[in-house]
């Protein structure tokens, strides 16, 4: 059986025969801790490795608020991604506000973005193709 404490982080989990791990994941920032969190929710037994604590400031998703658009200059191949990803958060944001018994813990708020460019600007044409297929 694992054992889990605070000093886990820097000294390592200690672990017997019985404890089984499908998935090591290096890395548990955004990426890696949703990746975890996909493969648990299909009853993997995953392992999170991560060089520094969390909380910390040294991975590129920190902070408290992160911009999520679904119109991209450079393209609309991410949009299918990006919907699927949306709707993934949300169902996080349901799934942790009724486990936690305290009320909705919004994760998610979506507000507007405003691109401002050259009528022609290629910023602009991007964003617009990317708006006008989805």
């Amino acid at each position: 059986m694992a054992q889990k404490t605070q000093e886990s982080w820097t000294t390592g989990v200690h672990v017997d025969g019985s404890f089984r791990i499908d998935t090591v994941i290096l890395g548990a920032g955004s990426m890696g801790l949703a990746t975890a969190y996909a493969l648990s929710r299909r009853g993997r037994k995953v392992a999170l490795l991560d060089r520094h604590m969390p909380p910390h400031t040294f991975g590129s998703h920190h902070g408290e608020t992160r911009l999520f658009r679904m119109a991209y200059a450079e393209g609309d191949a991410y949009v299918p991604l990006l919907q699927d990803a949306r709707q993934m958060w949300l169902e996080l944001e349901a799934r942790t506000s009724s486990e936690s018994g305290r009320g909705a813990l919004p994760l998610f708020a979506q507000t507007g973005v405003l691109n401002a460019a050259r009528p022609d600007a290629n910023l602009l044409r991007g964003v617009r193709e990317s708006l006008i297929r989805y």
